[in-house]
C-alpha cells in the first residue's frame, strides 16, 4: 500500500495500525522509515526441524513496518532464535501477508513436534519438560496450637500410617512448607489465607497438606512422562 496515493478506503484499512509521528514526517520528507520491536514479547513462538542439526529448534517471528521513500508501506518479518540472533527474513506490502494461513502453518508445525515427542519421548525445545514431575506427592496431617504470637505447629505425621513427630524431625519439604508460618498473626488469619491447608471439620486446629518430594532424574521415566503428556495434548486438540 502506498500512503501517498492510497484511497480513503485503503487508508481506512490502516485504522488499527499504529504509526508514530516519525513515520509521517519521513513520508512528508520522502525518506525511508522502519520499525522493528526490540523484544520478542507478544511474538509467536514457532518450531521447525533442522536437517543440519538433526533436531528441532525454537524461534519467534517478530512483525514490524517499513515505509520506503516512495511512500509504500511494508510489513516486515524478523526471525529471532534462542541465541538472540535477529534475522530479517521477508517483507510484504501491507495487507498482503496472510496471517491466517501462517497461523495455521505454525499450528501444524507444533502438532508435528508434539507427535515427535509422543513417539520418541524427546523434547529438544523444552515445551513439555518444564512440567514433567519426577517424584511423588505425600499428604501429611498437622496439629496446630494457638499462641500469643500466632499459630504454632505442635506435631506432624503422614496421613497414611504415619506417627506424629515434631516439625524439626520431618523431611525438608515439610519443614519448608511451614517456613513462613511466622507471617500469620493468628489461627483465624491462617485459616482465612489458606496456605495450602485443608482443615479438619471434626478436630480443632488440625489440617492436611500435600508436599512434592523430587526423585533423582530417571531418563526412562522422564521420556515415558513426556510421551504421556504429548499424547494427552494431541488427544485434547483432536
Amino acid at each position: 500500500m502506498n500512503l501517498k496515493t492510497a484511497t480513503p478506503e485503503q487508508l481506512e484499512d490502516l485504522k488499527d495500525l499504529w504509526l508514530p509521528k516519525e513515520a509521517f514526517v519521513a513520508l512528508a520528507e520522502g525518506r525511508e522509515w522502519e520499525y522493528t520491536p526490540e523484544s520478542i514479547e507478544g511474538a509467536d513462538a514457532d518450531v521447525s526441524y533442522c536437517d543440519d542439526c538433526d533436531t528441532y529448534h525454537l524461534t519467534w517471528t517478530v512483525y514490524g513496518q517499513r515505509l520506503d521513500a516512495d511512500g509504500t508501506l511494508y510489513e516486515t518479518l524478523t526471525l529471532v532464535d534462542t541465541d538472540g540472533e535477529w534475522t530479517g527474513i521477508d517483507e510484504y506490502p501491507y495487507g498482503e501477508f496472510d496471517h491466517t494461513k501462517e497461523y495455521a502453518a505454525v499450528r501444524a508445525r507444533w502438532r508435528e513436534y508434539t507427535e515427535y515427542v509422543a513417539r520418541t519421548g524427546l523434547d529438544p525445545v523444552n515445551d513439555f519438560s518444564a512440567t514433567v514431575s519426577l517424584g511423588k506427592h505425600t499428604t501429611y496431617v498437622v496439629q496446630f496450637a494457638a499462641s500469643i504470637v500466632g499459630p504454632r505447629v505442635v506435631r506432624v505425621r503422614r496421613a497414611k500410617g504415619g506417627t506424629y513427630a515434631p516439625l524439626a524431625d520431618q523431611p525438608q519439604a515439610v519443614r519448608e512448607f511451614f517456613a513462613d508460618l511466622d507471617s500469620f498473626t493468628s489461627m483465624d488469619d491462617l485459616r482465612e489465607r489458606g496456605h495450602g491447608l485443608t482443615w479438619s471439620p471434626d478436630a480443632l486446629h488440625r489440617a492436611t497438606f500435600t508436599v512434592f518430594t523430587p526423585a533423582p532424574r530417571n531418563w526412562r521415566r522422564a521420556k515415558a512422562e513426556l510421551r504421556r503428556r504429548a499424547r494427552a495434548r494431541l488427544a485434547s486438540n483432536d
